[in-house]
């Protein structure tokens, strides 16, 4: 049952039976290829995220009314808006506010704990708003519960003067009496 191209219906495009599949960009972003060990920590721990996420759901009873559920969806994705307005401006400390205190960052380049460390990731690796470019996040899924969420995008970072950069995410929030919703863990690829 395979198309023209060797491929199996249900797989990636270009993904032929038996291979593995990696974030398109990952190592041309990054200079080089992802060792296995940490893509099969981060597909794992990402995984682990969103089943924890799931089961946050199925223990509340999917949250409650649909409304209740529709507005859980709708704080998640304003919030992430406002966190892409921060970073198109250049304004990493607003943009990494969003993040809980003792957050878990996965990207090709390792593991990051908390907000503090995040931060300072960030800054590195974009000293200034030319470096940060414009992001948007393409919203493409929200599942969720009345204290947690499930988040998968995709984001692009925009530039003047060179391709644009792109990949997804899938992201966990949980929400705080007093902080409100944060992203307690955060798998970008």
């Amino acid at each position: 049952m395979e198309d023209r191209g060797g491929r199996l219906p249900g797989l990636h495009p270009g993904r032929r039976q038996g291979e593995r599949l990696l974030p398109a960009a990952a190592g041309a972003r990054h200079g080089g290829s992802v060792k296995g060990h940490r893509r099969n920590l981060a597909g794992a721990l990402a995984l682990l995220a969103l089943l924890s996420a799931g089961e946050a759901r199925a223990a509340e009873g999917d949250a409650g009314e649909p409304e209740a559920i529709g507005d859980v969806a709708a704080e998640v994705t304003a919030l992430l808006a406002a966190q892409a307005a921060a970073w198109s401006r250049g304004d990493l400390d607003a943009f990494c506010s969003i993040y809980a205190e003792d957050t878990l960052f996965l990207s090709p380049s390792g593991l990051t704990r908390g907000r503090a460390e995040v931060l300072a990731r960030y800054r590195q690796r974009y000293p200034d708003a030319a470096a940060m470019g414009r992001l948007t996040l393409e919203v493409l899924e929200v599942r969720p519960g009345s204290d947690q969420a499930g988040v998968a995008a995709r984001w692009t970072l925009a530039y003047p003067d060179r391709p644009e950069l792109s990949g997804l995410t899938l992201l966990v929030l949980a929400r705080h009496a007093e902080a409100g919703w944060q992203i307690v863990q955060d798998a970008s690829f």
